[in-house]
């Protein structure tokens, strides 16, 4: 083996392992599970008489789509790393796997509008027994005859309920599912009170 193609071995295993733990750990935070609390506080919040999905079912959509996303993301990336261990050790046609990885990129481009149009759908199925809707990175609705905005940054959240005299803001650090809930309950609580 030369020195060359030993170097390749070493910065494939060594990304290939970088890559392993960081896909690992987005499929475990995206696995499908239930949360009873949630479940119980978006019964609470939901403003429709009729029975609502629960919480724990409705975001499953959500992440079934996210889960998808790291699948591919995943499998581009050891496309990618076995295209270098195949140009390190001259086998195959290294060529032939980049054009893989772009046809799973231009296929995953293409899905674009149809998983945009299911994230959608799912959103709405959340939000709608809430009286909420989604702008952008915002939530936004009127409950109970006040405004509500839950604005999602990278941060965390920030829920603000509109009440007679100053708003009512719950900050939260982090995103813990869909904590918002908990902090949305919180705020319209204080403002109740």
């Amino acid at each position: 083996m030369s020195g060359e193609t030993t170097q390749s071995v070493v910065i494939v295993g060594v990304l290939a392992a970088f890559f392993t733990g960081m896909f690992g750990y987005a499929l475990w935070r995206t696995r499908p599970r239930t949360d009873p609390e949630l479940d119980r506080v978006y019964t609470e919040l939901a403003l429709e008489s009729a029975p609502v999905p629960s919480a724990s079912r409705a975001l499953g959509g959500m992440r079934a789509i996210a889960r998808m996303y790291i699948w591919l993301g995943a499998l581009v990336t050891a496309l990618g790393l076995f295209a270098i261990l195949q140009q390190g050790f001259e086998f195959g046609n290294a060529e032939l796997t980049i054009y893989a990885i772009a046809g799973v990129v231009v296929l995953w481009a293409a899905a674009v509008p149809f998983v945009l149009r299911r994230a959608r759908e799912a959103s709405v199925s959340v939000l709608a027994p809430l009286g909420l809707t989604q702008d952008g990175s915002r939530i936004v609705g009127e409950r109970h005859g006040r405004q509500v905005s839950i604005d999602i940054t990278t941060a965390g959240s920030l829920t603000r309920v509109d009440s007679a005299g100053d708003p009512i803001i719950v900050r939260r650090r982090g995103h813990d599912g869909a904590s918002w809930l908990l902090d949305l309950r919180e705020a319209e609580l204080r403002a109740s009170s």
